[in-house]
């Protein structure tokens, strides 16, 4: 895994607890 993937990957899964948070409140 290159560095620019695991960028991608961690801005997936902020992205995906963000929308997490939206839909809790």
């Amino acid at each position: 895994m290159t560095k620019k993937d695991k960028e991608k990957l961690t801005k997936a899964l902020a992205k995906k607890e963000e929308m997490k948070v939206w839909t809790n409140i």
